[in-house]
């Protein structure tokens, strides 16, 4: 501006917000908070006190493992006086689509067996495991990885999915809810 010969005004007055508040305001009287469990039940212990929606991180080993944490939040929620609708749940887990069950699983073999890469375990067994219908890696074709999203759905009543979506050569985050 100064270089086309325009004027040069003061900087707008600067105002502070009012103590205890911090702009930009919420559209909602609660923020959307999910807090990032383990399946361990310390860190289950922590979303039911606080009554904040839970997400569960599972990237390894057999889902229904998961199930005792499961069970006891929301009923150990409640018991500390928080309403049933705010004690949600919503699984964190990885995912690769491939064209079919086997075509998938190829895919990431490679991929499985480079130390590189820390998302995966690296042994043969291993990988079956966690890539079989509990396993909690969902890698398959289209309707598998659907069918095992629904299975996982039925057995810990989540409310929403948020789950990692594996490409060969990048990451990234897919969320939706059933």
């Amino acid at each position: 501006m100064l270089r086309s010969g325009g004027r040069i005004r003061p900087p707008p007055r600067r105002t502070r917000p009012p103590p205890g508040t911090a702009p930009p305001r919420p559209q909602q009287t609660r923020l959307p908070l999910w807090l990032g469990v383990g399946c361990t039940p310390a860190s289950g212990e922590r979303a039911e006190r606080l009554g904040l929606p839970m997400v569960l991180g599972l990237i390894g080993g057999d889902i229904r493992r998961s199930r005792p944490l499961v069970e006891r939040y929301p009923t150990a929620g409640q018991a500390v006086g928080h309403a049933p609708d705010t004690l949600k749940l919503g699984p964190t887990i990885h995912f690769y689509v491939g064209k079919t069950f086997q075509g998938a699983r190829e895919d990431l073999v490679p991929v499985a067996q480079d130390p590189g890469r820390t998302w995966l375990t690296h042994r043969p067994d291993e990988f079956q495991a966690v890539s079989s219908p509990f396993g909690a890696l969902m890698t398959s074709s289209t309707q598998e990885v659907i069918d095992k999203f629904l299975t996982e759905h039925k057995l810990l009543g989540t409310s929403r999915f948020m789950g990692r979506a594996r490409h060969l050569t990048c990451d990234s985050v897919i969320c939706g809810a059933p």
